[in-house]
């Protein structure tokens, strides 16, 4: 079976049970969907099932739209469904939405790795597809109505969760539920025009909100199943550690409610009846570690080798220009920091194994339970969970793997449950980079030059070990250079370099990825050259997007929303940052005072985003909030430090986030739009710590080219007043 494209909704339909289910497949012909995995989820009103199609519309008028991508806080459970009910004309009220089971048919068409959900593709990847399907299910309800009041389907029309005919009978999705499924599908259902959108553009009470505020959400922590058992765990302390011996494990069997000690090569488990008791457990074991023959870098080595890399490549040669910036900026390694520790919950009996997981990466999680169990793939069942927080870290695999492999050696179900020192200590980093900027400008002020060399370790060199290294060095870091290969600003000879610099630690997708640092140097530098070039930031900008109409679009709306030609008050100032990413452009400008002793005082945040056509307005402002305050942690005080491979932070008291007391209000501006939509769940993160820290400089005169802001002495901040 192929990956979902635009055009595999081709033939959709089936009956199952008493209702109307709607599936996709290319590969398929005409085939019921559902009988891809017969005899599994073939009731989709059972809570349990798995629903083996997109939309199912049960007899009793309620519709369940199924979600290829995990919903980690991003609303996608509200927005994807939103796009079904559109087309299908469905009252909204009437739609609930379900985690898709694993299935080709549900892998994501802007990601390379199945069923995945990152890089904010959720909207982009699923957009014309749903309204295809919602549009796919409406005609065949039409149709039905029309063969039973033998009529034509022209003649009638839809209103919410109803087919209405010129003389004022109606009927319900429901009644007709049944009659559509026995009908063949169109093969090119036609979609709305946006300005007969009803619900698209509007905002829209999410889903997934009702049980989140009664505490019947189920998150991966949440579940609970008969017998089941709890497993905490301990890793080597060096991120390439090992462990050498494990003493005590008589004394802890005999701990009340531990059940079993299992040792591994890299790692340590205690099960028992309760997370509590097995914790104890773990803690009472002497375990010895070993690093022999392994690397154990220390932060001081990591940057080291990074300049090494770059003085090496040398610097670009200078021209003639009369102004010169030759400036190198700074990121650590960060941590996800996610609301819930790694945990995972896994089940291997007689007829399979099942998992209960709060996973970005569904694909990838089947295929890590069925190695870690020795079972074929059609025997393992991944149920998804909501995440307690994504933000890459719950794309990889591995508390997959142990999960499995622990509920495999004890037959019972194991919910295993990491620790926050376990958690921060043994994630999969944000990769640490040193850029290197040479930029001349001309008469006018304009980049003629702008050569740009990056030192950092290739992710991808980690991820798909069977490359060949000479391809990495062919290609270098695409990811990571993300951001920063084509700035708006370079009018004429650019040059952007990655140096790949091997770390020796773990490296994951940290939100935005190669945006993430690069939002932070390009718009750190523009702000140089426009002081170089004696300009208002602002209006420096202005002048290099006349080919970049979204760029400008931003910029507008943020200089007037922040009315940037305005005296501020005593002490306040501004600062400016504009970046694109995901497809989308966001734009933020912050306003702040330091005092004397570098206390910053954050006044107000303005943004403003082009993401095309915006689907549910509420999420799009929450997710611009989010990235602005996931930003702001890491860009004051975030990092991650390593003495000897063993990673130094543990907990929230030295891996802070920013505090609500500390959050300035933010207003937040959609750019209209009916083009398709682009990314939003990561796209405000990139321009914030540049906008802070031009502030800064506006302030105090100080540059901050090296995050975290908290190394300049800029540890205190706090929330004032618009």
């Amino acid at each position: 079976m192929s990956a979902l494209s635009r055009r595999d909704f081709i033939k959709l339909g089936g009956t199952l049970g008493a209702g109307l289910l709607l599936g996709a497949c290319s590969a398929c012909n005409k085939q019921r969907i559902f009988t891809l995995r017969q005899g599994v989820g073939s009731n989709p009103s059972d809570p349990d099932a798995d629903m083996l199609g997109w939309v199912f519309i049960a007899t009793d008028g309620s519709i369940k739209v199924a979600i290829p991508s995990a919903e980690m806080g991003q609303g996608v459970y509200t927005g994807l469904a939103m796009l079904v009910a559109e087309e299908l004309d469905a009252d909204f009220a009437q739609v609930s939405a379900v985690a898709a089971s694993v299935n080709p048919q549900f892998d994501n068409p802007k990601m390379r790795g199945g069923q995945l959900t990152g890089g904010s593709t959720s909207t982009m990847a699923f957009w014309t597809p749903m309204r295809e399907v919602g549009a796919s299910a409406r005609s065949m309800l039409l149709q039905a109505a029309a063969k039973q009041w033998k009529t034509t389907p022209e003649s009638l029309k839809t209103q919410p969760g109803k087919v209405v005919h010129p003389d004022g009978r109606q009927l319900t999705y429901g009644a007709l539920a049944s009659a559509a499924a026995k009908l063949d599908a169109p093969s090119s259902p036609k979609l709305k025009s946006a300005k007969d959108y009803r619900l698209i553009g509007k905002p829209q009470k999410r889903l997934d909100t009702p049980d989140k505020v009664r505490g019947t959400a189920v998150f991966g922590m949440d579940v609970r199943l008969p017998d089941m058992v709890y497993a905490a765990v301990e890793h080597a302390h060096a991120l390439k550690g090992r462990i050498a011996k494990v003493e005590g494990q008589a004394a802890v069997t005999a701990m009340p409610g531990v059940l079993s000690v299992h040792v591994f090569d890299t790692w340590v488990a205690v099960i028992a009846k309760g997370w509590w008791q097995a914790q104890q457990g773990l803690k009472a074991l002497k375990v010895t570690q070993d690093t022999t023959g392994v690397p154990t870098p220390s932060s001081a080595d990591h940057r080291a080798k990074m300049l090494q890399a770059l003085n090496e490549h040398g610097k670009a040669k200078r021209g003639k220009e009369t102004k010169y910036l030759d400036v190198e900026y700074e990121v650590p390694l960060l941590e996800h920091a996610t609301m819930s520790p790694i945990n995972c919950t896994a089940h291997v009996h007689a007829k399979g194994c099942d998992v209960w997981a709060p996973t970005q990466a569904q694909t990838n999680s089947h295929k890590a339970a069925a190695k870690a169990c020795g079972l074929k793939g059609d025997q393992v069942r991944i149920h998804t969970t909501y995440l307690g927080g994504g933000f890459g870290r719950r794309a990889e695999t591995d508390f997959i793997h142990q999960a499995v492999t622990l509920a495999a050696k004890v037959k019972l179900p194991v919910q295993l449950i990491w620790s926050r020192e376990e958690t921060t200590r043994h994630g999969f980093y944000r990769p640490a980079v040193i850029s290197r900027f040479q930029v001349g400008l001309n008469e006018k002020g304009d980049p003629q030059r702008w050569s740009n060399q990056m030192a950092m370790p290739n992710m991808l060199y980690q991820k798909v070990p069977a490359v060949p290294n000479m391809v990495w060095k062919l290609t270098g870091d695409v990811i990571g250079i993300d951001g920063a290969k084509e700035p708006p600003y370079a009018i004429d000879d650019l040059d952007v370099d990655t140096l790949h610099v091997e770390l020796d630690t773990p490296l994951g997708f940290w939100r935005a990825v190669g945006h993430s640092h690069n939002g932070f140097f390009v718009e750190s530098v523009v702000d140089e050259l426009a002081e170089l070039a004696g300009e208002d930031p602002a209006a420096y900008r202005r002048r290099f997007y006349d080919e970049y109409p979204r760029h400008k679009n931003v910029l507008d709306a943020l200089t007037t929303m922040a009315q940037w030609d305005k005296k501020r008050p005593e002490g306040h100032h501004l600062g400016l940052a504009v970046h694109e990413s995901f497809g989308s452009v966001v734009g933020e400008v912050v306003e702040l005072s330091v005092a004397k002793d570098k206390t910053v005082t954050l006044h107000r945040i303005w943004c403003a985003i082009h993401c095309g056509q915006v689907i549910n307005p509420d999420a799009v402002q929450a997710q611009m909030e989010s990235g602005i305050v996931y930003g702001l942690s890491a860009a004051t005080r975030g990092q991650i430090t390593l003495d000897k491979g063993v990673v130094q932070q543990s907990n929230f008291h030295d891996y802070q986030v920013m505090q609500m007391s500390e959050i300035p209000p933010i207003e937040v501006h959609l750019i209209p739009s009916t083009s398709a939509p682009t990314g939003v769940g990561e796209t405000a993160l990139p321009p914030i710590a540049a906008a802070v820290a031009n502030a800064i400089y506006a302030a105090t005169g100080t540059r901050l080219r090296r995050l975290p802001f908290a190394q300049a002495g800029f540890k205190t901040w706090r929330r004032g007043g618009a």
